[in-house]
């Protein structure tokens, strides 16, 4: 099991340039990522930003499209990097993207996010 230290990659946001650049794709490729859903993006100043937590070692977190479909609408950036990057004692005390880093079930935490979007 790979722990890995995600508070260095809590605050930063990518742009879509930088992103696409990391993993070796076009940035078009990028933007029809997160259009169809696939990769968590905002947008600011005109343009995407995405954050750094969802890739690690230049690639997107497995499973990450299966769970990003069930953010609950009422979630904003700061609140879904935090759940992502919290430990949770429902997944062994792993933090959600290292549930999926683990290549455990996408849909334990698209469970866990609609228990917390009810309470």
């Amino acid at each position: 099991m790979l722990r890995l230290d995600l508070s260095r990659r809590e605050e930063v946001m990518l742009t879509t340039a930088q992103v696409a650049k990391d993993l070796g794709k076009a940035k078009s490729t990028i933007t029809r990522q997160v259009n169809r859903g696939d990769l968590y993006a905002i947008k600011g100043d005109g343009q995407l930003r995405l954050p750094a937590w969802q890739f690690v070692s230049g690639a997107a977190v497995p499973g990450l499209a299966q769970a990003l479909a069930y953010v609950p609408e009422t979630w904003g950036p700061r609140r879904l990097r935090l759940f992502m990057t919290t430990p949770e004692e429902a997944l062994g005390d792993r933090s959600p993207v290292q549930w999926l880093l683990d290549n455990e079930p996408p849909q334990v935490v698209a469970q866990l996010m609609a228990d917390e979007s009810r309470e």
